[in-house]
């Protein structure tokens, strides 16, 4: 295996590093939240970009990294959930103490500050995981790695995700009325309100209609709305009987937390890009970036276009597309900046203006104006 297929492993071993900064608590905490976000936005940007078209790896070793996610997610959230604890010693405290880890004394020892700190970077994690889940709920013909999917869902109070995304957002992609396409001027956090509403609200209808046509009751184990849902309380009790109620209330946290990073991220892929209804789609109606660490970290979601051409495909299959647009930045950056609407704004808008220029067709351009947007042409000389 070549060094560059390494990167796919990146996540998990951040996922088991924040296992050891659990372990040992303390200011510790919040030191993989930093370590995140130090990789995915300052060391990604300096690394740069990996053009390589298809990963010289084992698929079964690829496809593996991809289901360990959803232990090393599970026991970060044990963990987590025990800080919440207001017994002297927790059942896993005993269960670690016969291997000579005090995981107790960790927990006794770490501040308020201490413990935001590692809901910030379960948040990250979950975020991560709803990633994974993405690339898993494709392979609809696997049962197998569809649920684990659907359990990483789970942990982001997201059980619309699988629904939304595989006939919704894929289909409708572009189109305005699309919950899962950010519009030009719209703020990331207006936008994950809208979106947040709107899958879930699909899903639910979706996922209604498909069983009237099946003859079958909605209120059955065959909705997979409610299923999900149930799937996030069942985690929620776990978190109860890790931590009691403040558990609870953690993970109703950092699982919001965790959709935010997601539907953050879909704020990115298609800022602004639009596709007439009717039309199909084409590579130019998804942004892409090409950094070396953060597509190894999101499993090359950064190739978007060419996931949206061929969603059958496996990350490791989806290759850079030359008439794609692309980013200046690595997504995780240009999350960074979303958070500061203004910032975002004036970042964008060279590359949207270049978009309106280049890439879009003249109906498109129409389809803007038509829904009040602003186009970014050049002015004509006077």
């Amino acid at each position: 295996m070549q060094l560059s297929a390494l990167r796919f492993g990146i996540t998990n071993l951040l996922l088991a590093l924040n296992i050891v900064l659990l372990l040992i608590g303390g200011i510790g905490l919040t030191a993989g939240y930093i370590v995140a976000l130090l990789l995915m936005t300052v060391i990604d940007e300096l690394f740069g970009d990996i053009n390589e078209d298809v990963v010289p790896a084992p698929a079964r070793l690829l496809d593996a990294m991809l289901v360990l996610t959803l232990p090393l997610i599970a026991l970060n959230s044990i963990l987590f959930a025990c800080y919440f604890s207001s017994a002297e010693h927790t059942w896993i405290g005993g269960l670690l103490s016969s291997i000579g880890i005090d995981f107790d004394a960790a927990r006794r020892s770490s501040t308020t500050l201490d413990i935001i700190g590692a809901a910030s970077a379960v948040g990250v994690i979950y975020g991560w995981g709803m990633n994974v889940a993405h690339e898993l709920v494709h392979r609809t013909t696997d049962r197998f790695f569809s649920a684990c999917g659907r359990w990483l869902s789970a942990f982001s109070i997201e059980s619309a995700f699988n629904l939304q995304h595989m006939t919704g957002h894929h289909i409708n992609v572009g189109i305005y009325e699309d919950s899962g396409t950010s519009r030009r001027g719209e703020s990331v956090y207006a936008f994950v309100l809208r979106a947040s509403i709107g899958n879930n609200l699909f899903a639910f209808r979706s996922e209604r209609d498909r069983l009237q046509r099946r003859a079958l009751p909605f209120w059955s184990l065959r909705n997979q709305f409610l299923t999900g849902q149930a799937m996030s309380l069942a985690i929620a009790a776990v978190f109860y009987a890790c931590g009691g109620w403040l558990a609870v209330g953690a993970f109703l946290l950092v699982g919001l937390l965790g959709r935010f990073y997601l539907e953050a991220a879909a704020y990115v892929e298609h800022y602004g890009l639009v596709r007439v209804p009717g039309t199909r789609f084409e590579a130019r109606h998804s942004w892409n970036s090409y950094r070396s660490l953060s597509n190894g970290i999101l499993y090359n979601v950064e190739r978007h276009s060419h996931h949206h051409l061929f969603a059958g495909k496996p990350f490791y299959r989806l290759t850079p597309d030359e008439g794609a647009p692309v980013l200046p930045h690595g997504y995780m950056t240009m999350f960074a900046f979303s958070l500061i609407p203004p910032l975002f704004d004036r970042i964008m808008r060279p590359s949207l203006a270049n978009w309106d220029l280049n890439y879009a067709t003249e109906a498109e351009r129409r389809y803007v104006v038509e829904k009040g947007k602003q186009l970014w042409l050049p002015q004509p000389a006077e």
